[in-house]
């Protein structure tokens, strides 16, 4: 299988600084291409965020593997038009290729997809377990229309298949970030996803579209191996968690902590994660200290109370405030961003941000647009209100 994740606009957008501004290993397809990989199967990764699909690199592909081939694209909004662009490539050099498609977009949207007529089979919510029995079944040569967690055509007739459960993260493997060392340059090897889900609501994040309100987590035990070889393996000497929120679970946390300290990694590297304020005790600050965590982001999304409750962020101003100074106060750099154009938000409010912002003397801040993806609440007031130009 070849695995590819898609992207066209990077070098339109950087130009020639585009090979100079690094990345993060593209954690979707890679977690997808380890876990085929542990399982023994054949599987290629193409990241057009450092090497563009071409006419050569699909026909090394094809002529490393045997019939049928299988291309699998994996999609957010903002690269689906790329994907679609690749999947229409694909079937017209390859008309007996089977086209699958995963990720966010197409798991909220399958629909629209399976229209483009260039796409075989969508894969929606998380994608392991779905793949690797559609993998087999299409080697085999076997019927694949029973499996769940897929969405295909039916003639015309758009099919959903009961969503799959699930994945157990301990069935994960370590992210295999040896697929990425030919692109080493370019690369930090330097973020590690542990967890995944949230159990809050708020009406803007598309994380809920594929694994609702649960939360998951890798054990304490492949934390750290995984830690052990980014320090000792690849070298690198700054960490960041890009976990949505590292203490969801503060026991899980503490142990995280607790075992980076062990094993002497505290003093091979630094460390940082993303917090929500209402979450932030001296306890925590205690043990993220020892470990050697020396940056936190806030994503505090606004000044205002009344912004906050109608995007149901379930903590407060105040919250993020309280939180903000502790760790100020512990040494901790602190990040924030905020999200402007949020629904009913003033002229008004909108300022209030700014100015918390400054008064916090945030280390790093950043202020994003509201962006009303698919799959989100946020979305649907967009599309309610006629604010949407989904074109």
């Amino acid at each position: 299988m070849l695995l590819i994740n898609p992207q066209k606009n990077r070098r339109d957008q950087l130009g020639g600084f585009a090979d100079y501004v690094p990345l993060n290993v593209p954690f979707g397809v890679g977690f997808l291409a380890g876990y085929l990989l542990m399982n023994g199967r054949d599987v290629i990764v193409i990241d057009e965020e450092v090497a563009p699909v071409t006419t050569e690199a699909l026909s090394v592909y094809l002529k490393k593997t045997a019939a049928p081939h299988i291309f699998g694209i994996s999609c957010l909004t903002a690269n689906v038009n790329r994907g679609i662009e690749l999947a229409r490539e694909i079937k017209e050099r390859y008309p007996a290729a089977v086209v699958i498609m995963g990720g966010i977009h197409p798991t909220v949207l399958p629909d629209d997809v399976l229209k483009s007529s260039v796409v075989d089979i969508v894969v929606r919510n998380e994608g392991e377990a779905t793949l690797l029995a559609l993998y087999d079944a299409l080697k085999a040569g076997g019927d694949w229309r029973a499996i769940h967690g897929i969405s295909f055509l039916d003639g015309e007739k758009p099919v959903h298949n009961k969503p799959a459960p699930l994945i157990d993260m301990a069935t994960l493997p370590l992210f295999p970030y040896r697929l990425f060392e030919g692109h080493r340059r370019r690369y930090s090897f330097g973020f590690l996803t542990t967890s995944r889900g949230c159990p809050f609501d708020c009406i803007f994040c598309s994380q809920r579209a594929i694994s609702g309100r649960s939360y998951r987590f890798m054990t304490t035990e492949k934390t750290i191996e995984t830690i052990d070889m980014m320090v000792n393996k690849y070298g690198e000497r700054y960490i960041v968690f890009s976990d949505d929120n590292f203490v969801v679970n503060k026991k899980r946390m503490m142990d995280i902590c607790n075992a980076v300290v062990d094993n002497g990694l505290n003093k091979k590297a630094a460390f940082m994660c993303q917090c929500r304020g209402d979450a932030i005790t001296d306890e925590v600050l205690d043990h993220l200290k020892r470990a050697n965590f020396n940056g936190i982001s806030f994503g505090i999304e606004s000044g205002s109370d009344r912004v906050l409750d109608v995007i149901k962020k379930a903590e407060t101003v105040e919250d993020n405030r309280r939180g903000i100074l502790l760790a100020k106060k512990r040494g901790f750099k602190v990040a924030g961003t905020y999200i402007l154009g949020l629904p009913t938000e003033t002229r008004q409010e909108r300022l209030a941000s700014y100015k918390m912002a400054r008064e916090l003397d945030l280390d790093y801040v950043r202020f994003n647009n509201a962006t009303p993806y698919p799959g989100t609440e946020l979305y649907d007031i967009a599309l309610r209100e006629g604010g949407l130009n989904a074109g």
